[in-house]
């Protein structure tokens, strides 16, 4: 097992001599496409030939990850499995690797940034070029019990992960800007011309924000709730 993990390190060594810009960009595309309907779920997405990855921010600084892009992912996300679970997870990784496995779908203790560990379900799957060699791997982790952090109306990380994003700016002492955007008297659009308005809105104004901003910074939607005497 360990003479395959001193190996593993050589070929990682030598992959990251780079990833050609193009295959990069293919990536994203598909990373971007993926964690668009992957609700509530870390996403990751591998380049299986470079060793290659891309990680969702929100897992990053949710288990103290190096960075959303990084050389020899899945080993390194074995040093946040309990030792228990690591087994399993390490022969279903080389499986993969070899080209002998076409995905996983298991459970174990991951853990956190803060020491903690957590239940995940992680599920993912090979995909193929057309001589049948594998050529990427994607899929997703969620853990189990959480509170749901992706706004259901706009597919946007909610307050919930917005919170999460906070405390890790101020454990961490970096420096961020946020701006608040607000729709004037959406209430009263909502009980003049109905919720069906008032979501087309949202969805424009979302659109707006992505289009402007492109990959730079995050979006969060933050609803808020209205008082009434």
């Amino acid at each position: 097992y360990q003479e395959k993990r001193l190996h593993h390190a050589a070929e990682r060594t030598s992959a990251e001599n780079g990833i050609p810009s193009s295959r990069k960009a293919i990536l994203d595309g598909m990373f971007t496409a993926y964690e668009t309907v992957a609700e509530g779920a870390y996403v990751y997405f591998c380049d299986l030939k470079y060793d290659f990855s891309r990680w969702s921010e929100s897992a990053i600084y949710r288990f103290g990850l190096p960075g959303e892009y990084m050389y020899g992912a899945g080993w390194i996300w074995e040093e946040h499995i309990h030792p228990d679970d690591q087994r399993g997870y390490s022969e279903s990784i080389r499986g993969i690797f070899a080209g002998t496995d076409s995905g996983h779908d298991m459970q174990y203790r991951a853990k956190t940034k803060d020491g903690r560990y957590v239940v995940c379900t992680c599920r993912g799957s090979v995909l193929r070029n057309a001589d049948g060699n594998p050529e990427y791997f994607m899929g997703c982790i969620r853990e189990n019990g959480t509170v749901n952090s992706i706004d259901s109306l706009t597919g946007l990380q909610n307050q919930y992960a917005l919170f999460d994003r906070l405390d890790a700016l101020f454990e961490q002492r970096e420096r961020a800007c946020m701006m608040l955007v607000g729709i004037a008297h959406f209430s009263t659009i909502n009980e003049m011309w109905g919720y069906e308005l008032g979501n087309t809105i949202i969805h424009k104004l979302v659109q707006l924000l992505k289009e402007e901003f492109r990959n730079e910074g995050a979006l969060y939607r933050v609803e808020r709730r209205a008082l009434r005497p």
